[in-house]
């Protein structure tokens, strides 16, 4: 049975191994040309550096997943739901997909510098996080329901918000059960002289 992704491999189309309950590693220098599937593969236990995916990459389920490496690159969406021992998202993380779901991914503490150019970002009951560092853009809709450690929202997102409501784009954060109180929600709008997305 399968248990790792060799290094240095080049997929000229799509990799499907979804349930693949064998898969511990995924080794690094891997370029996929279309889609990955890894979905429900509940052994994985690291991906490694320097892996591009042209398509979607798909995590989504990989309970025992504790470390990806620094330069992960998606083309396409990234999908890691439901990745429960995860702690931080890989530094130079580079997203250009419609989307990157990072929801019920319960040990979450940390979104590292990044380079995320996406629609929308779900982060629904990442109920550790309490930092998100720079790098991350969205369009149109964040999703923080139920980060119920993340105490604050950093500074620079307000000057993308404002940036995207100068391009006539309509955003939303949804902010519903986090520990950001709502009196400072309102605080941030008004300060920041935004309509009121964030709520």
């Amino acid at each position: 049975s399968l248990t790792e992704i060799h290094e240095d491999i080049l997929v000229e189309g799509r990799l499907d191994l979804s349930g693949c309950t064998s898969l511990r590693k995924l080794n690094k220098n891997i370029t996929v040309k279309g889609d990955l599937n890894l979905n429900g593969c509940t052994t994985l236990l690291q991906v490694q550096e320097n892996i591009t995916v042209k398509g979607d990459l798909n995590l989504s389920g990989c309970a025992s997943l504790l470390e990806i490496d620094n330069n992960l690159t998606v083309n396409g969406s990234l999908n890691l739901s439901n990745c429960s021992r995860l702690t931080k998202t890989p530094r130079n993380l580079t997203v250009k997909g419609n989307t990157l779901n990072l929801s019920g991914c319960t040990n979450l503490t940390e979104i590292s510098e990044s380079n995320i150019r996406t629609d929308s970002i779900l982060l629904e009951n990442c109920s550790n996080l309490s930092i998100i560092r720079e790098g991350l853009r969205f369009n149109y809709h964040l999703e923080l329901e139920g980060c119920s450690s993340l105490r604050e929202l950093p500074e620079w997102m307000f000057s993308l918000i404002r940036d995207t409501s100068s391009r006539g784009l309509m955003m939303t954060i949804r902010a519903r059960n986090t520990g950001i109180p709502v009196r400072l929600i309102a605080e941030y709008n008004r300060r920041q002289n935004l309509p009121n997305y964030i709520g």
